[in-house]
């Protein structure tokens, strides 16, 4: 039993292996990349309302999205709407402060962001071509907010949450472990990405049953496999490597709990949010289990399906919504 729940894993992990890596060098990108936390603390407090002014005029759709939506400051349509005494006292707040200084000590220069970010969205623009490359900010919001998109055009990257597993605030701020261990540079490029992924997706209806937001995620994660080619699988899903092998070892398992009581057919979403949610662990499995655990067997189910189906373009499985038709065209049925 232990030597072919092994030989399943390998074949789990051969089907991400085996896609060819296409040559995107001549895919022009001109990404706007800004840092959008420098342009905040930069301010003169002194002429709040003129730097504003300026701000609202060359980044219409982050400024007011960042000060009102991330930072909380209401409904800030316009700078004149913005409320100048709670901005200013925000920025002297040691809190605040105190986040920002530790991005530029931790990230003093990203170019090497904005370079994978490109390469990414190089790779996007090859099977993707229709999704336009979005703008990149970045931002600090006092521990609030990672990765988040501002009306599908603006990626908004939170770099306090990415300042390291052995950042000393994390835990006091009560942040679980699971979550604190890829609070790192190398989730940046990752979750920028599954955030752009998930902005454009939201676009596609979905039906209610577990197997529809199953190969919902699972696309999601399908793309990371297309623009990071040369990324972990754990990386991807924020899993750690024991946690990847646990999986791919349980696979058979995995799927005989999914079906078991018709779990991958009920369409109560209270009834199953737990198999999607975040977590140490999946609740009803094995310790060992990661959380989320039927968003990593939807992406396994979107991997076999384009892999059997070598003929659907990337586009088209983006707009496939019924979750069963793709399970059924996989043939996903690994063994136990």
């Amino acid at each position: 039993m232990v030597l072919l729940l092994i030989f399943v894993g390998t074949l789990a992990c051969k089907r991400s292996a085996k896609r060819a890596v296409p040559v995107v060098s001549h895919i022009e990108v001109m990404l706007d990349f800004q840092r959008g936390e420098a342009q905040l603390f930069g301010m003169d407090t002194a002429d709040i309302p003129g730097h504003l002014k300026v701000w609202y005029e060359t980044d219409s759709v982050f400024a007011p999205c960042y000060l009102g939506n991330i930072l909380g400051l209401g409904a800030v349509d316009s700078a004149e709407a913005v409320p100048v005494d709670k901005l200013r006292e925000m920025l002297y707040f040691e809190g605040f402060r105190a986040s920002f200084d530790s991005v530029q000590v931790a990230y003093p220069d990203l170019e090497w962001l904005q370079q994978e970010l490109s390469e990414a969205f190089r790779f996007s623009k090859y099977y993707l071509p229709a999704w336009s490359v979005p703008k990149v900010r970045t931002f600090v919001s006092e521990y609030g907010y990672g990765a988040v998109t501002c009306e599908d055009s603006v990626i908004g990257i939170g770099l306090d949450l990415f300042l390291g597993a052995d950042y000393p605030f994390y835990p006091a701020l009560n942040f679980p472990q699971y979550l604190i261990r890829r609070m790192d540079r190398t989730h940046l490029t990752s979750s920028a990405m599954e955030a752009y992924a998930t902005a454009q997706l939201e676009s596609v209806p979905r039906g209610p049953l577990l197997i529809d937001q199953m190969v919902y995620h699972g696309k999601i994660l399908y793309y990371l496999d297309l623009v990071l080619p040369h990324t972990s699988d754990s990386i991807k899903i924020g899993y750690s490597a024991a946690q990847i092998e646990w999986c791919q070892a349980h696979e058979g398992e995995i799927w005989a709990y999914l079906l078991d009581e018709d779990r991958l057919f009920e369409g109560n979403r209270m009834r199953y949010s737990y198999l999607l949610g975040e977590g140490p662990t999946t609740q009803g499995m094995p310790a060992e289990s990661p959380g989320k655990i039927a968003r990593w067997v939807g992406w396994q189910i979107v991997r076999m399906f384009m892999d059997r189906n070598p003929n659907i373009s990337v586009a088209q499985l983006m707009a496939e919504r019924d979750g069963q038709r793709l399970l059924e065209q996989a043939r996903y049925r690994p063994r136990r």
